[in-house]
């Protein structure tokens, strides 16, 4: 077959398959998209053979998060000659396996409702959720993500909501995803929360949580470097108004959100009301001194917290001196993360550490001086060795190099190549040094960060 046949052909097969099927045909639910695609043979110019024609549909369920169902029409390589013969077949294909499509949409359809109904009986939480005209596409959502694709053709019934807490963390949790915010055109997170907030009012009080349960609930924001959208006060506020929808949170991290500090004390002022919360993340959040008090006052409601970072917020010295204050009221703490302007602050934390049985990490992150101030920084970092008869090691790599042993060392000797190491460490890059004051007295672990500014 000579090359303008092929070519007088191959635009025929184009033309033949250029057409979509009418989306209408395949709306199972009124809230189901399914797109039609499809590519042509590739011809290679070498071998005189094209490759095999494959026709692909995704049904993209907008209550199945993505869920996708593939038909593929296989055919084997095909030598030129066979093109013809081929294109003939192409519209049959074509109309075969719309048919076929939409009959598996409404079966597969139809088998997920029933039995998510057959599920919910017994669930009176999940029966009200799927009530609420708003809320019903999110229970398909929050139960497809549990399934085992590969074990199981849907999900099981305990994968269905246990708390109000759990459902309305996996909506904002999904709901401020960049991708999410951007194909539903909402521009502020509050355009988000505000409809959601209107949608779980009108739950029956009977299905809040009460008591903490075996599975924790999270709620994860995270932004983007650089940030796509900023976190506005308005939006921090519509986000704690759901807090008293989300009493059994254990985790909230909003990270990257570049919360200015009046966006961030409207969060900590309902922290109060997340009483189980065990991990909470603040990082890039700007906190001002006013903000810190408010944070350590409701320490008190915060028994159970295990985690909390507060890393990169811009903390002054007089915020990081009420930290240290009140920080020991977190008896339950094991891990704290904290940043910025606490380099002159380090032996005064570290004693409030010492207080807390339980804390086996802390993360001095981002310690910023002057040039004027780094000899200062650096006695109290020796103080601190020898006040935990800590080893010293590199943080990169993690705990490798050994560089100072208190516990074999003078700690008033003038002249030490082992705390010289440290020194030097401590300088390194300008900005970049950091050490790991490993206690002898107790499992603690406490990493130092040292960004010195004009050094």
């Amino acid at each position: 077959m000579d090359a303008r046949l092929c070519v007088r052909l191959l635009s025929l097969f184009f033309v033949l398959t250029s057409g979509h099927p009418d989306e209408n045909m395949f709306n199972c639910t009124g809230k189901t998209g399914i797109q039609h695609a499809e590519t042509g043979p590739a011809f290679d110019t070498v071998s005189d053979i094209c490759s095999p024609i494959k026709w692909t549909y995704s049904s993209k369920q907008s209550t199945l998060n993505g869920k996708e169902k593939h038909l593929q029409v296989p055919t084997p390589d095909m030598h030129l000659t066979d093109i013809e013969e081929n294109l003939r077949k192409i519209p049959h294909l074509v109309n075969k396996s719309v048919d076929m499509i939409h009959d598996y949409c409404v079966q597969e359809d139809q088998r997920w409702q029933e039995t998510l109904l057959e599920c919910s009986s017994n669930n009176t939480l999940v029966t009200a959720l799927l009530q609420n005209d708003e809320l019903r596409p999110w229970v398909r959502q929050y139960w497809a993500r549990r399934k085992d694709w590969i074990k199981s053709s849907l999900p099981l019934c305990e994968d269905l909501p246990k708390t109000l807490t759990h459902f309305v963390a996996y909506c904002v949790t999904k709901g401020t995803e960049e991708g999410y915010m951007r194909a539903h055109n909402i521009n502020n997170y509050a355009d988000f929360f505000s409809p959601l907030l209107k949608a779980v009012r009108m739950m029956p009080e009977d299905s809040f949580c009460t008591t903490k349960t075996a599975a924790a609930a999270a709620l994860i924001i995270e932004g983007r470097i650089p940030p796509a959208r900023k976190f506005t006060t308005a939006d921090a506020s519509a986000l704690a108004d759901l807090f008293p929808y989300l009493r059994c949170l254990e985790k909230l991290h909003i990270m990257k959100s570049w919360m200015s500090a009046s966006a961030t004390r409207k969060i900590i002022d309902r922290l109060c009301e997340l009483k189980h919360l065990k991990d909470l993340d603040l990082f890039s959040s700007t906190i001002d001194d006013e903000g810190v008090v408010k944070l350590t006052q409701i320490f008190v409601h915060l028994k159970n917290l295990k985690k909390l970072s507060m890393e990169a917020n811009g903390i002054t010295p007089a915020g990081v001196a009420i930290i240290a204050r009140n920080i020991a009221q977190l008896q339950e703490l094991e891990k704290f993360i904290i940043g910025n302007e606490l380099a002159s602050s380090v032996l005064n934390m570290t004693k409030t550490f010492l207080t807390m049985p339980k804390l086996r990490k802390a993360v001095l992150s981002a310690l910023h001086t002057k040039p004027a101030e780094i000899p200062e920084v650096e006695k109290q970092v020796r103080e601190v060795a020898h006040l935990l008869q800590a080893k010293v090691y590199s943080v990169r790599p993690w705990k490798v190099k050994l560089f100072y042993d208190a516990a074999n060392s003078d700690r008033n000797a003038t002249v030490d190549s082992s705390w010289a190491m440290v020194r030097s460490e401590l300088r390194k890059d300008l900005g970049g040094g950091g050490v790991v004051l490993e206690s002898g007295n107790r499992e603690l672990n406490i990493v130092l960060w040292v960004t010195c500014w004009g050094c």
